[in-house]
């Protein structure tokens, strides 16, 4: 198992994200620093934009694999929320054994 900041990229640029919600449209996906978490992690930011209201939302994503396991956790906020997210999937690490 392996995780791809293109695919992932791709992924987001073709809509499949966001799929039957018209109302956002995503403004950026950007490579963030590895958190080290894992075998393999990458983690990324995605900011949308609400068209109905105008409204910006950050979704911060971290991605690894740790054996035979992978896993996604994704928070919306600010850059704190991404520091609990960091902890957050920390934690998921050390229970994968």
């Amino acid at each position: 198992m392996s995780f791809s900041f293109d695919a992932a990229k791709e992924n987001y640029r073709e809509k499949t994200f966001f799929e039957n919600q018209t109302n956002k449209i995503i403004l950026s996906v950007a490579e963030l620093p590895s958190p080290n978490i894992g075998d393999l992690s990458i983690a990324y930011n995605i900011t949308i934009l609400y068209s109905t209201t105008g409204l910006r939302e950050s979704i911060y994503t971290i991605c690894f694999t740790k054996w035979d396991v992978a896993e996604v956790i994704r928070v919306s906020g600010t850059e704190s929320d991404y520091d609990s997210l960091k902890n957050l999937a920390e934690t998921a690490e050390e229970r994968i054994g």
